[in-house]
C-alpha cells in the first residue's frame, strides 16, 4: 500500500548515495530476495557489499532477516503498531549479532501535513495500546519513551494543531492522560467517588449540568431557564475545571432543578442523526453485512462487525476514517474498509476491549455559580 511512497523517494536516494540503494516495493521476486540476502542478512552465503541502504514496503516486515542494516528509519508511523515492531525486529534478530547499537528513526509530519494526514492524532491513539500490549521496558518511538504517557505522546502535546478529524473521545482521552501525569492524586480521588456524585463550583455562567451513561448512550443536559439537552462536547466545557478549583455549596434551588433534569426525556431528531456522518457508516457497514454477505470473505465479515462495535462503544476512530466509511459509492466503500483492514489490523479491538471495561451507569451532577 506504500508503493507510491517508496517510488517517490528512491530517486533522490540513488542520486545521493550513488545507486548503492535497492528498493523492493512490494514485488519480492526470487532474484530480488537473493540481491537482498547477500547484502543484509547477515545469515547468507555468500556475502556482498554492493548496496547500503534497502528502501521497502511492509513486505518486508515479517520474517526476513536484515541484521547487516543498524538502523531503521520509519518515514511513516503506521496506526497498527505491531508494524513498527515488526520493523524493527528485522534488524534486531537474536541469531547473529552484528551491531552493538541499534538505532532507530521515526519521522513525524509537519504542521500541515498533520492536518490532512492526522498522524500524531492515529499515533497518539495507539501509542497507550501498544504500551498495554508490550509493558513498559519496549521504547518504539523515543529512547526516553515512557509508558503513561510516552515520549512520543509529550511530543505530541507540543504541537497544538488543528485537532478537526480527531474524536472526541480521542481529545478528552488525552486530557485524562495528562491529568493522570500531573495529579495522579485527583485520579485516586475520583476512583474512590461514589455513582450519582454532585458538586458545585465557581463558573462565569450559572448552571445546572447533568450528564448520565444508559447502556451505551450519553445523555448531557444543562438547566439554564429550564432543562435542554446539549451535545457532550458543550457540557465539558462547563464541567472542566483546574485541580485547584475548590468545590462550594449548593444553592437553595439546586436539588429541585436536579430532580426536574432526571425527568427530561431526551428528544433525539430522527432526521439529524441519521444525517450524522457516523450514523451513516454505521447504517452503511450494516447494510453491506446484510445485502452483501455473499460476496464477503469471513475474515472482512468479522472487521466490519468489529468496526461497527468501535463505532458504537468505543468510538476510537477519528472523524477522518468514519468519513471514508460514510460513503455512498459501494465499491469506494469496500475498498475503504479494506484499506483500513491493513491499516488497523484483524486484532487492534482487543486491546481496546482491555483498556475499556464495560461500565456501570452513572451520573453526575454539577452545579456552576457565579455569584
Amino acid at each position: 500500500e506504500y508503493k507510491d511512497t517508496v517510488q517517490y523517494i528512491q530517486e533522490p536516494f540513488r542520486k545521493e548515495f550513488n545507486n548503492r540503494v535497492i528498493v523492493c516495493d512490494g514485488k519480492l521476486t526470487k532474484s530480488l530476495s537473493e540481491v537482498i540476502n547477500k547484502n543484509f542478512n547477515a545469515q547468507y552465503e555468500p556475502q556482498e557489499n554492493n548496496y547500503d541502504i534497502l528502501i521497502t514496503t511492509d513486505k518486508l516486515s515479517e520474517g526476513v532477516n536484515l541484521n547487516r542494516a543498524g538502523t531503521v528509519i520509519n518515514y511513516d508511523i503506521p496506526w497498527n503498531p505491531t508494524r513498527v515492531i515488526q520493523r524493527v525486529g528485522r534488524i534486531n534478530r537474536i541469531a547473529k549479532k552484528v551491531f552493538d547499537k541499534l538505532y532507530i528513526y521515526n519521522i513525524f509530519p509537519t504542521q500541515k501535513g498533520e492536518t490532512e494526514t492526522k498522524m500524531r492524532e492515529i499515533a497518539a491513539q495507539k501509542m497507550f495500546l501498544i504500551h498495554n500490549a508490550l509493558g513498559e521496558d519496549s521504547k518504539i518511538f523515543s529512547p526516553d519513551e515512557k509508558t503513561a504517557p510516552s515520549e512520543l505522546y509529550k511530543r505530541l502535546q507540543q504541537y497544538p494543531e488543528d485537532r478537526e478529524g480527531e474524536s472526541f473521545i480521542t481529545t478528552l482521552r488525552k486530557k485524562y492522560e495528562k491529568i493522570k501525569q500531573n495529579h495522579p492524586e485527583v485520579i485516586e480521588k475520583i476512583n474512590k467517588l461514589p455513582d450519582k456524585i454532585k458538586s458545585a463550583k465557581k463558573h462565569t455562567e450559572n448552571n445546572t449540568i447533568l450528564v448520565l451513561k444508559k447502556g451505551l448512550a450519553v445523555f448531557s443536559l444543562i438547566y439554564r431557564n429550564k432543562p435542554e439537552e446539549i451535545r457532550i462536547e458543550e457540557a465539558i466545557k462547563h464541567i472542566e475545571c483546574s485541580p485547584e478549583t475548590q468545590r462550594i455549596d449548593f444553592s437553595g434551588d439546586f436539588w429541585r432543578k436536579y430532580e426536574e433534569m432526571k425527568k427530561f426525556i431526551p428528544k433525539h431528531s430522527k432526521e439529524n442523526k441519521g444525517n450524522s456522518t457516523e450514523t451513516k457508516a454505521i447504517n452503511n457497514l450494516k447494510h453491506l453485512l446484510k445485502n452483501q454477505r455473499q460476496e464477503l470473505s469471513q475474515e472482512l465479515k468479522d472487521f466490519i462487525t468489529v468496526l461497527l462495535e468501535d463505532l458504537k462503544k468505543y468510538k476510537t476512530l477519528p472523524k477522518v476514517i468514519v468519513k471514508k466509511l460514510s460513503v455512498e459509492n459501494q465499491r469506494t466503500l469496500r475498498k475503504n474498509i479494506e484499506g483500513l483492514q491493513k491499516q488497523l489490523g484483524k486484532d487492534y479491538i482487543e486491546q481496546i476491549r482491555k483498556l475499556h471495561k464495560v461500565e456501570k451507569e452513572v451520573i453526575v451532577a454539577l452545579e456552576n455559580s457565579s455569584y
